[in-house]
């Protein structure tokens, strides 16, 4: 019986370890590229890529922290901050493995 409760539970977390979730934070300063100005002012070029991910376009900027209309820039460093213009067209690219989840 110990046998089979163990087996259970292995096959339990072998599932567990097959299910893959990424959350993608934007707050390794490694991982930004500025593009044709500073990464605190609106651009079209910025790009952020980590693993098969990779974020770029706008107008946007690398947000931080700092409150604006009583609230954090970002949750933990670094967010994206998109222009509010009509024109804005961020792209987000996953190179492989496929998704079958995305939400912002």
């Amino acid at each position: 019986m110990k046998k089979l409760i163990f087996l259970f539970i292995l096959s339990l977390l072998m599932v567990g370890m097959a299910w893959g979730q990424t959350t993608i934070n934007f707050d390794d300063p490694a991982k930004w590229t500025e593009g044709s100005g500073s990464l605190t002012s609106y651009s079209s070029d910025h790009a952020y890529a980590d693993g098969v991910f990779s974020a770029t376009g706008g107008n946007a900027l690398r947000n931080t922290t700092s409150v604006q209309d009583g609230y954090s820039g970002a949750l933990g460093l670094y967010s994206w901050r998109l222009e509010n213009k009509r024109t804005v067209d961020w792209r987000i690219t996953i190179a492989s493995g496929g998704v079958s989840t995305f939400s912002m």
